[in-house]
């Protein structure tokens, strides 16, 4: 990983990669992942999906920029690994077997009804709703499509 890192802050990448990135990861620097993209992954089959608000002076068409705000679902955004996984996946899906409740929210009791679920990255606080992290990508199949752009399958 450091010599990686120590190529690209001196050098360029020109193959064709795909990266996704949420904006509110909370591992990675969402913004300096982004940047470096933009100035070091030179490809123009490269593609950046970006979930969360469009990041200001986003003049790249290689980046698609898609909002991690879906009320309508109980999602207040992404977080680092929901990128991954499909809704149908069978234990971090939607429906799955695994709801990873431990989301840095000690003080706030889990609702009873997991109807009154809300999903979001680590550490999303809001006194009226309790949120478990995300672990599914509601934009599953769209990346699907954008791995195939990118790698000519």
């Amino acid at each position: 990983m450091s010599a990686v890192q120590k190529n690209l802050d001196t050098g360029r990448f020109d193959k064709p990669v795909l990266m996704t990135m949420s904006q509110h990861d909370s591992v990675l620097d969402p913004k300096a992942t982004l940047d470096a993209f933009q100035t070091r992954f030179t490809n123009p089959k490269s593609r950046f999906v970006w979930y969360g608000d469009t990041p200001q002076h986003l003049d790249d068409p290689r980046v698609t920029a898609l909002t991690s705000s879906l009320p309508d679902r109980r999602i207040s955004n992404f977080s680092h690994m929901n990128v991954l996984f499909s809704p149908e996946n069978t234990y971090y899906g939607e429906a799955g077997s695994y709801t990873m409740l431990e989301n840095g929210q000690e003080d706030l009791a889990p609702p009873d009804d997991p109807d009154d679920l809300w999903f979001s990255a680590w550490g999303k606080r809001d006194p009226e709703k309790y949120h478990a992290r995300l672990t599914w990508n509601p934009y599953f199949d769209d990346l699907l499509d954008d791995i195939r752009d990118v790698t000519g399958d």
